[in-house]
């Protein structure tokens, strides 16, 4: 500023701004992106419980049954 280069200094300041933001951004969709890939698993891990369950009482159902 001092040299008579406000031009410039302004420009630099401005492709700072836009840094700052596009890496705002970026952090954004990688944080969505997480809650989504957190939240599917939360939903994988809950349908194999179920499924390991199902087939844990349908085994012994069949092992009782078979007794004589």
């Amino acid at each position: 500023m001092m040299q008579g280069q406000f031009d410039l200094y302004k420009s630099i300041k401005m492709r700072m701004e836009e840094s700052r933001l596009a890496h705002e951004k970026q952090l954004r969709i990688i944080k969505v992106r997480k809650a989504k890939l957190k939240k599917d698993l939360k939903l994988a891990g809950t349908i194999l419980f179920a499924w390991i369950f199902f087939m844990a009482l349908l085994f012994a159902g069949i092992w009782i049954y078979r007794q004589p």
